[in-house]
């Protein structure tokens, strides 16, 4: 949700796993194995295609669409084929590359870094914005980062966990600070309550996500929701 007008101007593509049944299988019974096995590349690959399908049927049928972001798997890093892949599944759709935004996790280590100095520039210059995800979760660097010419920063969640804390809002305006000063969006993550809400506005961020305004969706009830939005 974009703060200034509390429109939708973007989404996450997630992954959920229903039994036969329809229950909801959690993700901490499969995604470690996954991880731990590469198969989650095939995963990451397969949801990519999926996306790009719909894209494809919006465009032709003229149902809007926000930009929809991906998480690129850390064990997807060092594949020297990652960017290749993707483009692989990418060029078999006629779908705007604008429509497509490329999350990192937060979690890379400097070495990783370098890699993703590489990486980052392949994906921008075929137009697609990338950003880094869960920022401040564990191993920040703003050398890093200043490096990667990013487009937007998602603050993790872990700051708007508890009840409002002053503390963590110190650091998170001095984060939301130093993107802008690195000409970054910011984008707030797992946001629930309206006094970070009411916070996030003053402090100068772009965007939110969090169950504050929705919780995870089909594909085809947030395209109707994004329908219903622009009738307005």
């Amino acid at each position: 949700m974009r703060l200034s007008d509390e429109k939708i101007v973007g989404a996450e593509v997630l992954l959920r796993w229903f039994d036969e049944n329809g229950k909801l299988i959690p993700i901490t019974d499969y995604l470690p194995v996954l991880d731990s096995n590469g198969y989650i590349r095939n995963v990451d690959l397969y949801i990519f295609e999926k996306i790009c399908q719909k894209l494809q049927e919006c465009k032709e049928s003229s149902i809007p669409v926000v930009p929809l972001s991906f998480n690129i798997s850390k064990s997807y890093y060092n594949d020297d084929d990652l960017f290749a892949d993707y483009m692989a599944v990418f060029e078999q759709y006629d779908v705007p590359e604008s429509w497509i935004q490329f999350e990192l996790m937060e979690s890379i280590s400097f070495d990783d870094g370098a890699r993703m100095m590489r990486l980052i520039p392949g994906f921008k210059r075929r137009g697609f914005a990338c950003m880094l995800d869960d920022f401040g979760s564990g191993y920040s660097s703003f050398q890093v980062i200043s490096s990667l010419q990013l487009d937007a920063l998602k603050i993790d969640r872990q700051f708007f966990a508890k009840d409002f804390n002053p503390q963590d809002c110190a650091v998170v305006a001095t984060i939301i600070h130093i993107a802008k000063a690195l000409h970054m969006e910011t984008i707030a993550e797992g946001v629930e309550q309206k006094e970070y809400i009411d916070f996030l506005k003053n402090a100068g961020c772009d965007m939110v996500q969090g169950f504050y305004y929705y919780r995870p969706m089909p594909v085809d009830e947030f395209l109707a929701l994004l329908a219903s939005q622009n009738e307005f």
